[in-house]
């Protein structure tokens, strides 16, 4: 019985000293990435911070790239520079532009499928999500290039087993180019789409990729944070419970979006490109 005390307050001890050890890490990495931040970019973490309201913890700097990283979505780190000095497209009947949303002015965006390293699996996703993307809106048009120099969008892949999201990408920069980047995660899709059959079905290819083009395009996850809603579109916690009330949802379903043609599209989606590109009904 003493032993048997003994071993627990033993055990105890221990797990309150790896929790402490674990706790002090945490705040010693929170620290160290907030040192990396280049004071110029400082600017663009407040903004995202305290404007489009995703929690510190949840952004990451990558100094190679000079982004910032929250979840699936890449922020260039001269997002708020771009922003407030480079001259803004006049707002008329889209809203380009603003300190808490950033729309790309681009209407015609080329984009490059990198078949070396963009999965073959996801060809047929990718064209079917770009034709529902370009019947949304007049002023929304991806086109398939094969010059990459010429693209204003890369598509392609990188293979990180260790990150959980499936996907990265990156929206406009603020100076009303497009986002720049789709990058698959070979190392969750691989595995998934060989093993587990997560996203096995083509429907739910396609919905990850409507996704990744409405990043490009500026939306940001309908069911998360605290940042500017867009007018007339539901609050977080309606798309928090309703899997179908957006494309942008964190979590996408598939929702009857399928190889049909027919189109899905949601009020709040509706709404959310009517605002910012001009909905073609």
């Amino acid at each position: 019985m003493k032993k048997n005390a003994i071993l627990s307050t033993c055990v105890l001890l221990l797990t309150t000293l790896l929790f402490s050890c674990q706790k002090e890490t945490s705040r010693n990495m929170s620290e160290h990435t907030k040192e990396k931040i280049p004071d110029e970019y400082l600017n663009t973490f407040n903004l995202l911070k305290n404007e489009k309201g995703i929690p510190a913890a949840s952004i990451s700097y990558e100094a190679q790239t000079k982004e910032f990283i929250a979840g699936d979505m890449v922020f260039t780190a001269a997002l708020y520079n771009n922003i407030m000095y480079t001259q803004q497209h006049p707002k008329t009947e889209q809203q380009w532009n603003n300190v808490f949303v950033s729309y790309a002015s681009s209407q015609h965006i080329l984009y490059y499928l990198d078949p070396s390293l963009f999965p073959y699996y996801y060809f047929g996703p990718l064209e079917w999500a770009v034709w529902y993307w370009n019947g949304s809106s007049p002023n929304i048009s991806f086109t398939r290039t094969g010059d990459r120099s010429a693209a204003n969008l890369i598509v392609d892949s990188y293979n990180d087993p260790t990150d959980s999201s499936w996907i990265r990408t990156t929206l406009p920069a603020g100076n009303g180019n497009v986002g720049n980047r789709i990058r698959l995660n070979l190392g969750v899709n691989e595995r998934n789409h060989y093993v587990n059959h997560i996203t096995s079905s083509n429907e739910e290819k396609l919905l990850l990729m409507m996704h990744a083009l409405g990043h490009t395009l500026g939306y940001l996850h309908a069911d998360q944070y605290a940042g500017l809603l867009i007018p007339g579109t539901p609050d977080p916690a309606f798309h928090q419970a309703n899997a179908c009330g957006s494309v942008m949802r964190s979590v996408t379903y598939v929702c009857g979006w399928g190889y049909d043609g027919i189109k899905r599209w949601s009020p709040s989606d509706i709404t959310a490109i009517q605002w910012g590109y001009r909905y073609k009904y």
